[in-house]
């Protein structure tokens, strides 16, 4: 169920694993809205989604899942993105970096899929077959934040079709 989330999370074909928690790292006290509606589309992907701020968290539509997603602002038009979903007994909590280009309407996506050898630094553990354990948001947000600065390729481009 996992790769379910990864691929509604990130529209992604191929997979090495997600980045997760055990328990949402962002709390809706600290949670940015910086739209009541976001309409975008990933590359590649023909279909269209809308996300709806409802009570603390956006959820989004249409969707085969139950998804909540809440945003941290971490930066000018940076955002750590986390997805939580369950599908029958089983939970998921998701991570992505996203820049955000309002003149360009794109928002880019870094740092959702993990290394295949995980990262052996403070604030990350292995999950197994869950993929890489974030126990530290702020070991996250160093990470992605390096992987930008490095000049890495986004792992997706979302094209923002409106946005309120």
């Amino acid at each position: 169920m996992i790769i379910r989330f990864c691929a509604a999370l990130l529209a992604a074909a191929s997979l090495s694993g997600c980045f997760t928690s055990d328990a949402p790292l962002i709390d809706p006290e600290e949670a940015a809205f910086p739209f009541e509606t976001i309409v975008y589309q990933g590359e590649g992907r023909d279909e269209v989604q809308t996300l709806i701020r409802k009570g603390d968290a956006y959820v989004v539509e249409p969707a085969d899942i139950e998804m909540r997603v809440r945003f941290l602002a971490v930066g000018d038009d940076t955002y750590v993105a986390l997805a939580e979903g369950s599908d029958g007994d089983e939970t998921a909590v998701l991570y992505t970096f996203l820049k955000v280009d309002l003149a360009a309407m794109t928002a880019e996506s870094f740092a959702s899929m993990a290394p295949e050898d995980g990262i052996d630094r403070p604030g990350f553990s292995d999950c197994g077959d869950r993929g890489t354990c974030v126990d530290d948001l702020d070991a996250y947000i160093a990470y992605a934040q390096a992987r930008v600065a490095a000049g890495d390729l986004p792992d997706i481009v979302y094209t923002i079709i409106s946005a309120e």
